[in-house]
């Protein structure tokens, strides 16, 4: 599998941005809003376990994308 690297951005509100722009995609946001469903949470938790992912999991200034981040986050 290849993931999409993308640069960091240790701001909020870049993610809502950046996450917003992504769930346009409507199968990835099918499927946030069913583990959303799932776990009772709502997006801006989801964004904000983002946030965390990319500011503490990042690779030389660079993380995943946030498709590529919820998929192995959920999995």
């Amino acid at each position: 599998m290849s993931f999409n690297m993308i640069s960091v951005k240790d701001d909020w509100t870049w993610v809502v941005r950046h996450v917003d722009e992504a769930l346009k995609d409507d199968k990835l946001y099918d499927d946030v809003y069913e583990y959303m469903t799932k776990y009772r949470i709502d997006l801006d938790r989801v964004k904000e376990l983002y946030l965390d992912g990319i500011t503490h999991g990042s690779e030389d200034g660079k993380y995943l994308s946030f498709s590529d981040w919820f998929y192995e986050f959920r999995d």
